[in-house]
């Protein structure tokens, strides 16, 4: 194995606060997460198990409290666990599915603060509920607390009798048709909508205009006619970007502005 994975080898005696981590090492807690997949697995999600904390070894650091933190060993482990993959030439597809379920995999432990929209992006994703399984294996193998795991398992149940993601109520020709030039601005607007659908604030389309294009560029500081934006609105954007969508001045003023683009067409 040290020929072959010394990103394996180097987890041994990587300790962990134990607690979170009273199993032992890295080494030892991935060993255990991979004894508690189920028979049938897909080979993403054995490798993800095996690469979720490849970082830790590189990332580990002692904080002023004498805490034991692994800083950022989520998203430095995909990029290994991309390396790594790529070395022993698994296929493009296969890689992709591994690294995305590694750089996602402490996500899981804010699942149950997100806004429904967030949430529901979240779960919609082709990866999820095989990050599920490893979030389930990463617990049992660990602190054994499961309530992150068991909160997603009702929230896949609560909306599985429509689509996560169903179809959009306003899409870039119909902002083309209320004079607005395509732009970023677009990609804004569409997630303000989509946000607000997703969180059951808009439901239907409305057949008739709800305000005039200059109401609707007013609303939402747009021009029709161009996508230059003043240093203010960059600001925004540097701070948050399409972010803002569900929070913030420019957040509001795009969600005035999709709300009223979205109730716009039959």
């Amino acid at each position: 194995m040290r020929a072959i994975l010394p990103e394996l080898d180097a987890m041994k005696g990587v300790l962990q606060p134990e607690q979170f981590h009273p199993e032992g090492d890295v080494f030892v807690h991935t060993r255990l997460m991979l004894s508690l997949l189920p028979e049938t697995v897909s080979v993403p999600l054995v490798f993800a198990v095996l690469f979720h904390d490849v970082a830790k070894p590189v990332t580990a650091t002692v904080d002023k409290t004498g805490r034991i933190r692994f800083n950022e060993h989520d998203r430095i482990g995909a990029q290994m666990t991309e390396a790594i993959m790529r070395r022993l030439r698994f296929s493009g597809a296969e890689i992709e599915a591994a690294v995305e379920m590694v750089r996602q995999h402490m996500v899981f432990k804010d699942t149950p603060k997100m806004r429904v929209a967030k949430l529901k992006r979240f779960m919609a994703r082709p990866t999820f509920n095989e990050e599920l399984e490893l979030h389930r294996v990463d617990c049992e193998s660990s602190h054994r607390m499961l309530d992150n795991y068991e909160f997603l398992l009702r929230k896949r149940e609560e909306f599985a009798n429509e689509p996560i993601i169903p179809p959009p109520l306003l899409r870039g020709d119909d902002l083309i048709a209320l004079g607005f030039k395509p732009g970023p601005e677009f990609g804004e607007i569409l997630e303000a909508v989509e946000t607000r659908q997703l969180e059951g604030r808009l439901r239907t389309r409305m057949k008739r205009l709800s305000g005039s294009n200059n109401d609707i560029c007013r609303a939402s500081r747009i021009k029709k006619t161009s996508t230059t934006r003043t240093p203010n609105e960059n600001s925004d954007e540097q701070r948050g970007g399409a972010a803002d969508a569900t929070g913030g001045r420019a957040g509001r003023c795009h969600g005035r502005v999709a709300e009223r683009a979205a109730r716009s067409w039959a």
